[in-house]
């Protein structure tokens, strides 16, 4: 009878021992494990006051500062609304849910823009940045304007970056939020217009010279329409 040797036992048992611990590493993975439990707060309800002069429908994402204050836009209401309408407002909910209007937009009078469909973005000096849809100087494709870039600095003025209109140029209705780079570039997208007229990628300089990066063409290798939030 031949004996196993001492090497060819100690394999073995290796071999044994990494099975069963596969074994029981699957076995723990199959077992079913109870969920975590979620707990959800309100922060805040908009429209809680006179005709919404808060905001109302917060359409677009939440941005945060090195203090945790949110700050976000509505896409109706505001300080001139009227029935919850108007334009929409930039707003900031600080750590313990009180909620403050940074800017109303109007309904096209001034032309500072109106509908921001897009989240915003902040840089390392609290500026805000976005977009809105409608509204601004120009209205060659939309009677009541063809959409803006914009910032709002924080003590709530407004500075109109650029107002959209070249319609095969540079694009109108810029739904998406926009995004800064380390020198002070903005760039975003417009939902349509532009060369091919499916939409545009733009940039905006720190001296306010705005380009076009990319026209849509609505191929199947292009896309067309862009709307979801730079990054």
């Amino acid at each position: 009878m031949r004996f196993p040797r001492r090497q060819d036992l100690a394999q073995g048992i290796a071999r044994g021992t990494v099975a069963v611990l596969t074994l029981m590493l699957l076995t723990a993975l199959a077992e079913p494990r109870p969920a975590l439990a979620q707990t959800e707060s309100v922060l805040y309800s908009f429209c809680s006051v006179s005709n919404c002069a808060d905001g109302s429908t917060p359409i677009g994402g939440l941005v945060a500062d090195t203090v945790g204050n949110l700050y976000g836009t509505t896409l109706y209401g505001g300080a001139n609304s009227s029935g919850g309408v108007a334009g929409g407002a930039v707003f900031k909910l600080n750590p313990a849910g009180d909620e403050s209007v940074f800017y109303s937009f109007h309904n096209g009078f001034p032309n500072d823009g109106y509908f921001p469909y897009g989240p915003l973005t902040i840089d390392a000096q609290g500026n805000l940045y976005g977009t809105t849809e409608l509204g601004g100087a120009h209205s060659i494709h939309v009677a009541h304007g063809d959409g803006i870039a914009f910032k709002v600095s924080p003590d709530g003025t407004e500075t109109i970056l650029h107002n959209f209109g070249a319609y095969k140029i540079d694009g109108v209705e810029p739904r998406g939020g926009m995004v800064v780079d380390a020198k002070g570039n903005i760039y975003g997208s417009t939902f349509i217009g532009g060369a091919s007229e499916f939409g545009t990628v733009f940039r905006i300089t720190p001296e306010g010279t705005e380009s076009v990066l990319h026209n849509f063409a609505y191929t199947n290798t292009d896309g067309g329409y862009p709307w979801g939030a730079s990054s």
